[in-house]
């Protein structure tokens, strides 16, 4: 499939109404479709890029990784909430302005650090033992606040929604148009089922998501950008092009960005969610094997400039997967994890009715497949899980998020 050249840089990080967001196609059906018309409008075998050596292909250094997988930068996020607040503020809607975060997306954080640049006054949470009812005359600023993660004020319990409730209700009296909460999108479909929260959805914003055309010029324009070359990825088996410039034929001074269906699975398993496809993009790059090295210097020398970089099949990533034999602690467990995005052993105890040893066991097993990490003596879902993760609780009844 292929891009226009006036789009291979084109997808800026936007934001779009949380009821509008929609998440790419599945790639069951696109990759059928795809294979179809490849089938028919296959490019010669000589054109095919030749296929590389023989031999075990290695992932590539991280100073490589940071010539072609994207960084998020934050000038780039602080541009893009400045123009969502500034179109908020003139739309002049009664409330303050909701953002939904997507699974690891990093942008709590860039939120705060960017209130802190626009002198916005960020709000934390109270101790959740707290009166919150009692003592919510003074819990917000006038104007220019925000709420950088909703979800820390509660805990998933009878107890822990009394904050949020009393939060809500003193919002909705207040009616300030210059505050901002900020909530993960698990957490607020949660609080969404548990204390209603369709009073602002008119209010709600999220980050636009990548499909397959638009995470193929991102990548592709962002690599071309940081090593000044033109760059092609080429599958690491057969050689053919995963994403790479082809020359119109129609015009020859233009290139159009042209992908396979190996970036339209990226897309799919990533659900449009730019951090986990950038991630999972790093993990499918390898380089030639060290025996080939030097040769394909030579050869890139004398050739035509370009860069080339290997990429590994869909079907040969070592993705994790959920066993189905788990049982309703163990799905309890990642579901639980999901909402708050990370809890410690302490937390467990309040929210889980289980025995120690019981939740000892569950997380044994969740570690073994590789589903749960500890950092800072926190569990969290492994990003790489995330996709399988989803999949399962969806399949077992659990709620997820919209995304």
């Amino acid at each position: 499939m292929k891009t226009n050249t006036d789009q291979e840089t084109g997808w800026e990080f936007q934001f779009e109404p949380y009821t509008e967001h929609k998440v790419p196609s599945g790639f069951v059906l696109r990759t059928e479709v795809t294979s179809f018309w490849n089938k028919i409008f296959h490019t010669p075998a000589e054109d095919d890029h030749p296929e590389p050596a023989a031999g075990d292909l290695e992932r590539l250094s991280d100073r490589n990784l940071e010539r072609v997988v994207p960084e998020i930068q934050s000038d780039k996020w602080y541009q893009a909430l400045d123009k969502l607040t500034e179109v908020f503020t003139d739309q002049r809607k009664r409330g303050p302005l909701v953002i939904v975060t997507q699974p690891y997306s990093m942008l709590t954080s860039v939120i705060k650090s960017w209130a802190e640049q626009r002198n916005r006054q960020l709000v934390s949470a109270p101790e959740l033992s707290g009166d919150l009812a009692n003592s919510s005359n003074n819990l917000l600023p006038g104007s220019d606040w925000i709420i950088p993660d909703l979800r820390s004020w509660f805990e998933r319990s009878p107890d822990g929604l009394q904050n949020i409730r009393a939060l809500l209700s003193y919002i909705q009296a207040a009616a300030s148009t210059r505050g901002i909460v900020v909530c993960s999108s698990w957490a607020w479909n949660y609080l969404d089922k548990a204390v209603g929260l369709k009073t602002f959805d008119t209010r709600a914003y999220t980050l636009r998501s990548l499909d397959a055309e638009a995470l193929a010029g991102y990548l592709l324009g962002y690599a071309e950008r940081a090593t000044g070359r033109e760059v092609e990825f080429c599958n690491s088996t057969n050689g053919k092009y995963v994403l790479h410039r082809q020359t119109d034929p129609q015009d020859r001074d233009k290139k159009e960005v042209q992908f396979n269906d190996l970036i339209e699975q990226l897309a799919s398993y990533s659900r449009g969610n730019m951090t986990l496809a950038f991630r999972f993009w790093s993990n499918c790059l390898r380089t030639e094997p060290d025996t080939d090295i030097e040769e394909s210097k030579q050869q890139e020398k004398m050739g035509n400039g370009t860069l080339t970089y290997w990429v590994i099949p869909w079907s040969e990533q070592d993705l994790p997967v959920v066993p189905a034999g788990f049982n309703w602690l163990q799905n309890t467990i990642l579901h639980t994890l999901i909402i708050h995005g990370s809890l410690d052993t302490a937390q467990f105890s309040r929210l889980l009715p289980h025995t120690e040893d019981e939740r000892n066991r569950a997380f044994a097993d969740l570690e073994q497949h590789e589903l749960v990490e500890t950092r800072n003596d926190r569990y969290r879902v492994a990003m790489e899980a995330y996709p399988a993760v989803r999949q399962h609780l969806a399949q077992n009844g659990f709620l997820t998020d919209k995304f």
